[in-house]
């Protein structure tokens, strides 16, 4: 009887139409759109679902991959069969992926009633050079170069295609910094490329794609190295360095492979043949002091075509870089906006740009000047009272400097970067706004994430910190786009959770994780910057809220997008660092040194405190993560250690009389807190009423960097969201509405702002964003991965009368919306596989209208105790009024 039934039912919806699609162009594989040059050959494929009926969830998908899009019927890579699973992400597992493999794919999906969505749209990947055989190409540079005596090197290769090509690719990478162009034009339209690494250990090329740039007949391939970070030699004229180092030789490998529409496939690779200058016009790129150009020493012709090659030498091979060549895992550095002036002064015979927001990247400037006269720019976050550039919290000096050829010219940097408002020029002839104009640079990464209110400051506050991260959003996350420039670990993990709620950053962090286990030395130590470029002393090489992220970071990333390789790579390099640690600690399993609450307003809370809460963390992470893992071995080794950190800080630092850890300062209590030392939930609850009794009693936070996190979760877990509202409602010091009253564009590094060296855009103290978000009531479930269990519960404070955000979590759109007029309105969105859970301060709910009836249209089921009513909805949109 089950048998027939099973037959009807199928023989029934063989016509049915599922509700359950696959959002177009929502493939993506490794965390990117359509990656060229990957160098797994396991890929993770993602996809992202919708569905018009509500309750749906994906039981079932099929995966197709193959070599072209006319193969998918015989899927030649590989066929995954009809697999039953509600997960919307897959590790490939067909035939062996070889390099420069292109592989296209798609997936069909069935709905919770088994019927079949239509094959999503066409995803593709392309695999890089996997194996060091695959390299014909060779290092080669220009030995003549020496900094301060010549130009940045230049290299040309002129070759002849006999042949129609069918495509084209490039494989490149120049130590310190590249930008290489086909008869022309620009191979691609990123910037800065190849970023950071641990350059002894990993070199990461640039596949471009050039199949339109190459013609047949002549083609020139033109490439320009700059210094980057690699070279941090000294700059010329004494420009600004954070560190400095002993000459690195600029050198490039590069490997252009086209292939005819016979099939055949022709290399032009690096190689002595290839001819090199150090007579061009770009004398310096200092990567944190500026660049220098003198535009007389242009070459005729280029990039297009050089007129004549007198002067020119064959390129010299160079020894050969001991890093292993992988091919770039993220998504590429670029011009994301262009920002125009809002006015341009004159001030004693300088002109001043103000560009009216902080951010990083180029300034372009229009220059017209008689021949040999060099004009001068100085980047600036802030004015000198006399109105002029002033560099005292970006480094300096810092400085561009373009030496006119007498024609009209447009001038930028191309091999660094700058962090500004500002631009200080000595311009003869009298300018306009258009005569200058701002490129801001970041990581292209998708934009995710949205939030509002109807208050108007928390709104411009949500600006500030935004413009804050994406300034710092490179090939690492930096701390400032100017003086420092360095991964420094903490933002990293402390401060992810509004860097991953507004950008896709799946492929870029899983990047840095790879940075810091790269970087680890044989101690287990991963210092407090990664790559380690410099060895800082004392707690700035070596402190345990910057190291475990080695940890953190990668649980975070995990917990967003669900994908254990990043645990499973990462792993070793954990334990490594959480014995590092023991080791320190011994017996005591207490630790006492470090940087302490960076930027605290309190300088009274002890380093053992904060030292001490990042090992809990961090042992508290492995936790997590051996589980995830199945590594039960390992979850009974960390818990007895967690037991006995936690232990031991209740003994050094928990007064029991007065309920108080250490002094009783916030960041003391808050530290405690949050990482459950409390033994009881009297005890929490207790000192949770102290913290917040200290913070309204003070009237602002006086906690650090390291510490203001955990304020805010200690204050949202023990609904003190009035006291946060006025905490961020406040334009008084220190407050991020004293930035935004004080006229900040970006989020500053103190709270004052006004120290001599304090950067005005860092991202360190963006935690407050979070509970901004938090307003509209959306974040994920305790313990849940990948938004499989979202939390909608609105906080409804202060003056607020609306409080919304959206998110494209990794199952797909998260929203929710609320509106208070008498009655609340709150409108949400649960994606496809996920399951929400509602908590409304109401007795008397209706949903669209109606009562709701558990078990019906979506709602599983609801509950009403005290004055809360929650209820627990599967996927779908909802629209629920409480009165």
């Amino acid at each position: 009887m089950q048998l027939s039934f099973s037959i009807l039912l199928s023989t029934l919806c063989a016509t049915c139409i599922s509700a359950i699609f696959v959002i177009s162009d929502s493939l993506r594989t490794e965390g990117l759109h359509q990656p060229n040059g990957i160098s797994t050959t396991t890929p993770r494929l993602t996809w992202l679902l919708s569905s018009s009926t509500r309750g749906d969830l994906q039981s079932a998908y099929q995966v197709q991959v193959a070599t072209s899009t006319s193969k998918f019927t015989e899927a030649d890579l590989w066929d995954s069969g009809k697999i039953s699973s509600a997960s919307s992400s897959v590790y490939y597992a067909g035939a062996e992926l070889k390099s420069r493999t292109i592989a296209w794919w798609r997936v069909l999906v069935y709905d919770i009633n088994g019927v079949a969505s239509p094959w999503s749209s066409t995803g593709k990947f392309e695999m890089g050079l996997l194996n060091s055989s695959d390299w014909t190409a060779s290092w080669i540079g220009n030995t003549a170069y020496v900094s301060g005596t010549n130009s940045l090197p230049v290299f040309a290769k002129n070759f002849s295609v006999s042949c129609p090509t069918t495509q084209s690719r490039l494989y490149l990478l120049g130590l310190g910094a590249h930008s290489a162009t086909l008869n022309g034009a620009a191979v691609d339209s990123s910037v800065l490329d190849p970023g950071y690494s641990t350059f002894a250990k990993t070199l990461y090329y640039s596949t471009y794609d050039v199949s339109t740039l190459l013609t047949q007949g002549t083609n020139l391939l033109g490439v320009e190295l700059g210094k980057g970070i690699y070279d941090p030699e000294p700059g010329l004229n004494g420009r600004y360095m954070k560190f400095t180092d002993t000459p690195k030789q600029l050198m490039l490998i590069a490997q252009l492979e086209y292939t005819c529409s016979d099939g055949t496939v022709v290399t032009v690779a690096s190689d002595t043949t290839w001819s090199t200058t150090v007579n061009g016009p770009r004398i310096e790129s200092s990567w944190f002091g500026g660049e220098e150009y003198d535009a007389r020493q242009e070459i005729p012709g280029w990039p297009s075509k050089v007129t004549s090659y007198t002067g020119w030498a064959a390129a010299n091979r160079t020894e050969i870089p001991t890093g292993t060549l992988i091919g770039t895992p993220k998504q590429s550095l670029q011009v994301v906006e262009t920002i125009t002036p809002i006015s341009v002064t004159k001030v004693s015979g300088l002109c001043v740009f103000d560009f009216g927001v902080n951010f990083a990247g180029w300034f372009q400037l229009t220059v017209n000047e008689t021949r040999g006269t060099r004009v001068v720019a100085y980047p600036s976050e802030r004015l000198t009272s006399g109105g002029l550039a002033d560099q005292s919290t970006t480094g300096s000096p810092i400085f561009d400097g373009f030496t006119s050829n007498g024609t009209v010219a447009t001038f930028s940097p191309k091999f660094m970067y700058h962090g500004f408002r500002y631009l200080q020029v000595n311009l003869t002839s009298t300018p306009s706004t258009s005569s200058a104009s701002g490129l801001s640079i970041r990581s292209s990464v998708d934009t995710v994430g949205s939030l509002s209110s109807s208050h108007t400051l928390f709104n411009n506050i949500h600006t500030i910190v935004d413009r804050s991260i994406q300034s710092n959003m490179y090939s690492s996350m930096t701390d400032c786009p100017h003086r420092e420039k360095l991964g420094w670990l903490e933002e990293s993990h402390l401060v992810i959770d509004p860097v991953i709620f507004t950008y896709d950053m799946e492929a870029t962090l899983r990047k840095i994780a790879k940075d810091m286990v790269d970087s680890q030395i044989s101690t287990g130590l991963v210092a407090d910057i990664s790559p380690e470029f410099t060895v800082f002393s004392g707690g700035f090489r070596d402190d345990p809220n910057w190291g475990n992220a080695v940890v953190l970071l990668p649980l975070q990333h995990y917990q967003a997008y669900g994908d254990l390789s990043v645990l499973a790579d990462t792993y070793s390099a954990m334990q490594a660092y959480v014995a590092y640690l023991e080791n320190k600690a011994g017996s005591t399993y207490l630790l006492n040194y470090g940087l302490g609450d960076w930027e605290t307003l309190d300088s009274t809370t002890s380093a053992g405190i904060t030292a001490t809460y990042g090992f809990s963390q961090a042992v508290q992470g492995m936790i997590s993560i051996a589980g995830y893992l199945g590594k039960a071995n390992d979850v009974a080794k960390y818990t007895v250690l967690a037991g006995n950190i936690i232990n031991a800080f209740n003994a050094a630092y928990f007064n029991p009389t007065s309920m108080q850890y250490g002094g009783g300062q916030q960041a003391a209590l808050a530290l405690a807190l949050d990482m459950g030392a409390a033994n009881s939930t009297e005890t929490y609850k207790s000192i949770a009423a102290s913290l917040a009794s200290n913070v309204a009693t003070t009237g602002y936070w006086t906690t650090g960097e390291i510490s203001l996190p955990s304020l805010f979760r200690v204050l949202m877990n023990s609904s003190s969201n009035e006291l946060l509202y006025k905490l961020m409602s406040s334009t008084s010091y220190p407050s991020y509405g004293y930035e935004v009253a004080q006229g900040a564009t970006s989020l500053w590094e103190q709270f004052n702002g006004n120290s001599a060296d304090s950067s005005l855009n860092h991202f360190m103290f963006g935690y407050g964003d979070t509970w901004l978000r938090r307003l509209s009531g959306l974040s994920q479930s305790p313990g849940s991965v990948g938004w499989a269990n979202i939390t909608y519960s609105p906080i409804t404070v202060g003056d607020l009368t609306t409080a919304s955000a959206a998110y494209r979590s990794f199952r797909g759109i998260a929203s929710a919306t609320w509106k208070l007029d008498g009655a609340l309105t709150y409108e949400i969105v649960v994606p496809v596989g996920s399951t929400g859970t509602v908590i409304l301060n109401s007795t008397t709910v209706l949903e669209s209208g109606s009562d709701m009836v558990a078990g019906s249209n979506g709602i599983e089921s609801f509950a009403t105790e005290n004055t809360t009513t929650t209820i627990r909805v599967g996927s779908g949109s909802y629209n629920f009024t409480a009165h």
